[in-house]
């Protein structure tokens, strides 16, 4: 038990400073989002990030602002850390934050504010190369 404990808590800081990393790599060479670089559309996640920066500072209409579900991976993450108490619960409530991700996905999608989600696959890099290969042969 203690080494098993002792383990998830070795890969638990190896996946934040993995994560940490990737994140300092994205922001120091412009690219931010790697979804929406490759894209050119948000991802469900997307505000996530500032929303948890705005809640850090207590701005919870700023939070709310950038992503709407901003209390769900703090909910998710208390769940996870108590999934052995919760037994089969656990496997609902994550496919019920799924399904409430994506349906509020595809609300902002249509409905989010622009400078947070956009729908631009022309300014992502697929676009921008499919572009490029339509404008060698023309």
């Amino acid at each position: 038990m203690k080494e098993s404990l002792l383990k998830f808590r070795k890969e638990g800081m190896l996946a934040i400073l993995s994560i940490v990393f990737i994140y300092f790599i994205f922001h120091i060479t412009g690219i931010g989002c790697p979804i929406k670089y490759v894209t050119g559309f948000s991802c469900p996640g997307c505000g996530m990030t500032r929303a948890m920066w705005s809640l850090l500072h207590f701005d919870f209409a700023q939070a709310f602002y950038y992503h709407p579900m901003w209390p769900l991976p703090i909910l998710w993450l208390a769940a996870f850390i108590f999934r052995w108490k919760l037994g089969k619960v656990y496997k609902w409530i994550v496919i019920a934050f799924a399904v409430a991700f994506l349906v509020t996905y595809i609300i902002r999608m249509f409905t989010g504010p622009e400078e947070v989600v956009s729908f631009a696959p022309e300014s992502g890099a697929i676009g921008r190369l499919i572009k490029y290969f339509i404008n060698q042969y023309d």
